[in-house]
């Protein structure tokens, strides 16, 4: 099937010349139409983006409803709704179905198939639309699958990710703040301004490191605070001061670090402190279990990180109020089609959910909006899917006590470069059974 492609056109507006270098510059695209190869996955409750699919109910675009006919492993679809399902379906393959919408008027939509190890299928939108934003090459999601491209109902794609984030009015990407003013139906053009991010080279280097490992996991971007920062760098520099050899996190034993002052920042619950380079603390405390809880929060709206100096780093995350019924919870990291998941874990002590924890893999965690009552029964386990068979990866439960929100489980063992994986978390709550399954793939 040929790719359809709009002719891509990008017309700036003429604006009066701006000093200020967070300015806000408007502009109107015109996309470029495409098809996704990758399974677009997502942990938001009104934006799941794949679909069970079973031959007795077959899948509906608009008014349309097509057949289709699963025999064992093998799937047929109906190109045309109500027609005999007569196409043989391969997992991770595009097709065109022509439907009507609203009335009678006729849309086509790419629609993609994939098959999971126990031989079931689920089909999902495959049309996305392409455009440049924040110097990145952004892919709009028709992730309901209604053939529109809708703000608050639809999602995106930062580059190299399968796991969809919201599309809001206001997307923090990398270090720009852009918002979206219009958005067309046929997602043809969209009208958007951008807005850099002011801070130091250091603090946008790590905003934009956090930005990233968050929108893979279908979360979104989060803003710099000057207030917090603000505050991140006097601490740190009183730290650098008195001398602090990491022998112990100040923001717990504070009154042993001389001339401290007994006040401490205003999030210090939420405050993490390294003896590195803000990329690296970011990039380690992903790996960690206690601390991820905090950068993987999807209320987080703003961080606060120092400024200055350049070996300590201090971050505080501050969070707001995602209404429940906006997300999909838990919030799994990583989530269901993350790629380039750390191969290990780094260690937490003294507090770490399992023993040697810097000698196991990545932690596959499961946080959820609210502490679960104490009858709570959760299990988890995971395979490594090598040459198209699944081997099974030994783990062990993360200790959960301290943070009754956290649950998850740890691979005994660093996880095997550039492998695909599957996580199955499972837990019961009085007679209740809840399961998630979690697809991702390791780093290369």
């Amino acid at each position: 099937m040929r790719k359809s492609a709009f002719v891509c056109l990008l017309w700036s507006i003429a604006l009066p010349a701006q000093d200020d270098a967070t300015g806000l510059a408007s502009t109107l695209i015109i996309t470029q139409a495409d098809k996704l190869k990758d399974v677009p996955r997502s942990q938001y409750a009104e934006r799941q983006s794949h679909w069970p699919l079973s031959s007795e109910h077959g899948l509906s675009l608009g008014d349309s409803h097509f057949r289709v006919n699963i025999s064992g492993a093998a799937l047929k679809i109906a190109l045309q709704a109500g027609a005999v399902p007569r196409k043989s379906v391969r997992t991770g393959r595009c097709y065109k179905l022509r439907y009507q919408f609203g009335g009678g008027r006729q849309r086509t939509m790419n629609i993609g198939f994939t098959r999971e190890l126990d031989n079931t299928w689920s089909w999902y939108c495959a049309d996305t639309r392409t455009v440049s934003l924040a110097n990145q090459t952004i892919r709009l999601v028709d992730a309901n699958a209604d053939g529109r491209f809708t703000i608050h109902q639809d999602g995106y794609l930062v580059p190299g990710a399968r796991a969809i984030c919201p599309l809001n009015d206001t997307l923090i990407l990398g270090a720009t703040e852009v918002r979206i003013q219009t958005l067309a139906d046929n997602g043809s053009h969209l009208r958007v301004s951008e807005r850099r991010i002011p801070g130091t080279k250091p603090q946008l280097s790590a905003l934009r490191i956090l930005n990233q490992l968050r929108s893979t996991n279908g979360l979104p971007g989060v803003l710099l605070s000057v207030d917090l920062s603000e505050g991140c760098t006097i601490y740190a520099r009183r730290l650098k001061a008195n001398e602090w050899a990491d022998a112990a996190n100040p923001s717990l034993k504070s009154d042993r670090i001389p001339g401290h002052a007994k006040q401490r920042l205003a999030g210090e619950t939420n405050t993490m402190v390294m003896h590195a380079t803000n990329e690296v603390a970011i990039q380690s405390y992903w790996r960690t279990w206690f601390h991820r809880r905090h950068l993987m929060d999807p209320g987080m709206t703003e961080i606060g990180i120092n400024a200055a100096p350049a070996d300590i780093s201090v971050i505080d995350a501050q969070h707001g109020k995602p209404q429940e019924s906006d997300w999909s919870w838990p919030i799994c990291v990583p989530t269901d089609g993350a790629i380039d998941i750390p191969l290990n874990a780094r260690s937490e002590l003294p507090n770490e959910p399992v023993k040697n924890l810097s000698a196991r893999g990545f932690p596959i965690m499961a946080m959820f909006h609210q502490a679960l009552s104490d009858d709570i029964d959760f299990e988890g386990s995971l395979v490594a899917v090598i040459n198209g068979r699944a081997r099974k990866v030994r783990t062990i439960i993360g200790d959960s006590d301290k943070h009754p929100r956290l649950f998850g489980i740890v691979p005994e063992t660093p996880l095997l470069r550039d492998t695909d994986y599957i996580a199955t978390l499972q837990w019961r709550t009085g007679t209740a059974i809840t399961k998630r399954v979690i697809h991702f793939r390791s780093q290369q």
